[in-house]
């Protein structure tokens, strides 16, 4: 090439060029327009992350506040049940010191009616019509056991009638506090008896007693231990 005269050839050559530089400008251009919008995508995905990472941050804080509360009411329960142990505990102490109580009691009266009994059995009458006078209200098997012993031996020849008696006599002893009253199970009774009885002996003895007390007694066929004698708590006849 001389001078300034450039060639078809030259000129064909720099264009060329020219639409190659321009094709690239546009990729660049394009390629920098996909950045951006990859960018963009970054960035929402970002913000999306942090209100995720936001939610996560909350839900872990009030994980933790239901946990301390779980821990609470756990401790309340424990203290709870605590405490119904406890006055389950006192409910059976005071249901024992009742039972003692009222078996003292009981045990003072029937002490104080064999002392007026023996006295009265040296006045000169007949001492089972004093026992039936003073106690007009009382079961035929309590009119017998405040009779002295040798009235007693002399009156009373059924044997089934004086182990009745003698049941009788050491009911509040023998028996067992229940919700319905207090009880006695046949085969303790056959143990606590004073002599060594055939199981038919036994529950001849056991109906005399039935049928020989006030309302309060009864002879019954328990359904887990057999027969029993019940003396039923007020409320329950």
């Amino acid at each position: 090439m001389s001078g300034d005269h450039v060639t078809r050839e030259e000129f064909q050559s720099l264009y060329t060029q020219v639409q190659s530089l321009t094709e690239t400008v546009e990729d660049l251009e394009q390629e920098n327009r996909d950045l951006r919008d990859d960018l963009e995508d970054v960035r929402v995905a970002k913000e999306e992350l942090d209100t995720v990472l936001q939610d996560l941050t909350t839900l872990e804080t009030d994980l933790e506040s239901l946990t301390r509360d779980v821990n609470s009411i756990q401790r309340r329960i424990r203290s709870l049940d605590e405490n119904t142990d406890k006055i389950e505990d006192d409910l059976e102490g005071l249901e024992q010191e009742m039972h003692e109580s009222r078996y003292a009691v009981e045990q003072k009266i029937s002490d104080a009616n064999r002392r007026i009994t023996g006295i009265e059995a040296h006045l000169d009458i007949d001492e089972v019509d004093l026992g039936r006078a003073i106690h007009e209200d009382a079961s035929e098997l309590e009119h017998l056991s405040l009779l002295p012993d040798r009235v007693f031996e002399s009156e009373v020849n059924s044997k089934p009638l004086r182990r009745a008696v003698e049941i009788y006599e050491h009911f509040d002893k023998w028996s067992e506090y229940t919700p319905k009253g207090y009880i006695i199970k046949s085969g303790d009774l056959k143990r606590y008896m004073s002599e060594e009885l055939e199981w038919s002996q036994l529950y001849r003895a056991m109906e005399k007693f039935g049928n020989n007390t006030d309302e309060r007694y009864t002879y019954i066929d328990h359904h887990k231990h057999g027969k029993a004698l019940i003396r039923f708590h007020p409320d329950n006849r």
